[in-house]
C-alpha cells in the first residue's frame, strides 16, 4: 500500500467515524402524549414509577391537617393520557385531624408500596410506629401493624422516628429519637428491619453529648442491613461539624467517625451512596470565607456569598469499617454548588452539581398565620460535572458549564437543572440553552431550546447539539420547554421525561 492509499484510507476511516458518531449523537427520537393540568410540586417528594402504566407518586406535609397528603396519578404508556388519581393520605375525621400521621413513604416492588405511621398512644404516653402496605394502582391498603414504641414525655414532647430504605429494598432502618432530657445526654432507639418489616435486630444508644432540642441527623442502611446516622456536632466555642456514626448490628457495635475538618471548611450538603455492598459518603465542603449559606445572595447580579470549596470523599467497607477519608479542594471556589445526582459506574462515579440558588419569602402579612404561603424565586448559574475515583477517594477532573438562563418563579426550578445519564460510557447531559427564535413575521421570542451535551470519562467534550427533533423549546409558537427534573429510565436506550408550559405538563419517550 503507498503513501496516498493510507492517506486516502485515513481520511475515510476519520470521516466514518464523524459520521457514525454524529449519527449516533442525532437519533434520538421523542414521541410525547397528551397534556394535563399543571400541578404545584414545590417542596413535594415526587417518586415516578413505570409497570404497566406511569404512576407520579406526590408527598407533601400539609399544615392544616398537620399530616402528609399522598396521591397517586395514573397515565396510560402508550399516549400519557391521564387515567385515575388516587389519595393514599391518611383518612380525616369530620372534626380535627387524625392522630394516625404518615412518616415516610417507600416503593417496596412494582405497585406495592410501604408506608410508615407514628401516633402518639395518649393513655400510654408513648410515640409508637407502625406500617402497611399500599397498591398505588388499586388504592387497597391493608390495616397498620405496629413495630415498635418509646416513651413520651407529652404530646408535645414524643421525640421523632426517622427511617431509611436500602437501594436493594431489602432492608429498612428506623431511629428513634427519644424525647427531650433537659441535662441528661442524648439517646436513641435504632432498629434493622427487613423487607417484611419484621426485625432483625434492635438497640439503645447513648451519645456522649447533652440532649438538644434541635437535633440533627440522618440515617441510612447498605444493601447488607448496616446502618448508619450522619450527625451534627454542635458544640460550643467551636464550628458546628458532621459525624457518622456506623451500627453494626450483629456485633451490636457502634463506631464514630468524625468528618471534622482542621481549618474552618464545612460540610453544607451530602449524599450517601451504595456501591454493592459498601457506602460512600460524598459531602460538599463550604469555603472558609464564605457567609452562612444563602447570605448576600443578589438574584440581579448572579452573586452570593456561599463558596463550596472541595468535596470530601468517604467510603465504608461492607463491614461498615471506614476505607479512606479523602478531602479534594477544588483549584477555584464555586458559588451556590448544590448537590443533583451521582452516578456509580465501576469504580468511579460522576457527581452532578446544581449552581443554584432558591430565596423563600413569605408572602403573608400574619405571622401567626397557621399555613403560610411563599414566593420561590430560583437561579441557575450551571452546573458542575465532577469525575470521583471511588477506590481511592480522588477528585480526577471537575468540568463547569456555565449557562445564564433567565431566573425563574414559583415553578419549583422547573427549567435551571440538568438531566443526567450514561451512554456507551459517556456522561449525556440535557439542559436548556436560551436562544431567540423569530417567527413568519419577524418577531422575536426567547425560547429554552434543549441541549444534549456529551462527557467521555477523561473530561473530553465530545459533543454539544441543539435537539431539534425534540420539537419543544425551538419553534416560536410552541409553549411547551423541557422540564429539567424529571428522567425516568425505561430500559438501557428508552427514558420518560417531561416537557412544561405556563399551564400544562406532558410526558414523552426519548429513544437514543
Amino acid at each position: 500500500m503507498n503513501l496516498m492509499q493510507i492517506v486516502m484510507n485515513k481520511i475515510i476511516l476519520t470521516f466514518s467515524l464523524i459520521i457514525g458518531f454524529n449519527l449516533a449523537i442525532k437519533a434520538q427520537t421523542f414521541n410525547w402524549g397528551y397534556p394535563f393540568g399543571i400541578v404545584d410540586e414545590t417542596e413535594k417528594t415526587i417518586t415516578h414509577v413505570v409497570e404497566d402504566k406511569l404512576y407520579r407518586v406526590s408527598s407533601y406535609y400539609d399544615l392544616e391537617v398537620f399530616n402528609f397528603e399522598v396521591t397517586a396519578d395514573q397515565f396510560s404508556l402508550q399516549d400519557f393520557k391521564k387515567i385515575e388519581s388516587l389519595d393514599l393520605s391518611v383518612k380525616q375525621p369530620a372534626m380535627g385531624s387524625a392522630m394516625l400521621t404518615i412518616n415516610s413513604v417507600y416503593q417496596q416492588e412494582a405497585t406495592d408500596f410501604t408506608f410508615f405511621y407514628t401516633e402518639y398512644n395518649r393513655d400510654l404516653k408513648q410515640r409508637e410506629l407502625f406500617w402497611n402496605n399500599v397498591n398505588i394502582d388499586s388504592g387497597e391498603k391493608n390495616d397498620p401493624i405496629k413495630i415498635t414504641q418509646q416513651e413520651a414525655k407529652n404530646s408535645f414532647n414524643q421525640g421523632h422516628y426517622y427511617t431509611a430504605q436500602s437501594e436493594n429494598k431489602k432492608f429498612y432502618a428506623v431511629l428513634g429519637e427519644t424525647y427531650f432530657h433537659k441535662k441528661e445526654k442524648e439517646k436513641i432507639q435504632l432498629l434493622l428491619l427487613d423487607a417484611n418489616k419484621k426485625i432483625v435486630k434492635e438497640t439503645t444508644f447513648e451519645y456522649d453529648l447533652l440532649d438538644d432540642r434541635n437535633k440533627k441527623q440522618e440515617i441510612f442502611v447498605s444493601n447488607n442491613g448496616e446502618v448508619f446516622i450522619v450527625k451534627k456536632i454542635d458544640l460550643k466555642k467551636q464550628k458546628p461539624f458532621l459525624s457518622v456514626y456506623h451500627w453494626n448490628p450483629a456485633s451490636n457495635k457502634m463506631n464514630n467517625y468524625s468528618l471534622k475538618q482542621d481549618d474552618n471548611y464545612q460540610i453544607y450538603d451530602f449524599k450517601m451512596k451504595a456501591i454493592d455492598n459498601e457506602m460512600l459518603f460524598v459531602g460538599l465542603l463550604k469555603y472558609e470565607k464564605s457567609t452562612s449559606i444563602g447570605m448576600k445572595v443578589d438574584m440581579d447580579g448572579r452573586h452570593s456569598g456561599t463558596y463550596a470549596g472541595g468535596i470530601l470523599l468517604t467510603r465504608f467497607a461492607a463491614d461498615g469499617s471506614l476505607d479512606y477519608m479523602q478531602r479534594n479542594d477544588f483549584t477555584n471556589i464555586v458559588s451556590n454548588l448544590t448537590f443533583n445526582k451521582i452516578i456509580i459506574e465501576d469504580t468511579n462515579a460522576w457527581m452532578i452539581s446544581d449552581l443554584s440558588y432558591v430565596e423563600k419569602k413569605s408572602k403573608s402579612t400574619n405571622i401567626a398565620a397557621g399555613n403560610i404561603e411563599y414566593d420561590y424565586n430560583y437561579l441557575n448559574n450551571g452546573f458542575l460535572i465532577s469525575y470521583l475515583d471511588t477506590e481511592n477517594g480522588e477528585l480526577v477532573w471537575n468540568q463547569k458549564i456555565e449557562t445564564q438562563e433567565p431566573d425563574t418563579k414559583n415553578d419549583n426550578g422547573a427549567y435551571l437543572s440538568t438531566l443526567a445519564f450514561t451512554a456507551n460510557g459517556n456522561l449525556n447531559l440535557l439542559y436548556n440553552e436560551t436562544r431567540e427564535v423569530r417567527n413568519d413575521r419577524g418577531y422575536k421570542r426567547n425560547r429554552r431550546f434543549p441541549i444534549r451535551h456529551i462527557f467521555s470519562t477523561t473530561g473530553e467534550e465530545l459533543s454539544k447539539e441543539a435537539i431539534i427533533s425534540a420539537g419543544i423549546g425551538v419553534k416560536y409558537d410552541e409553549d411547551f420547554e423541557l422540564n429539567t427534573s424529571i428522567l425516568i429510565p425505561v430500559n438501557d436506550n428508552t427514558y420518560i421525561l417531561r416537557a412544561k408550559s405556563n399551564s400544562q405538563f406532558k410526558y414523552g419517550y426519548l429513544k437514543l
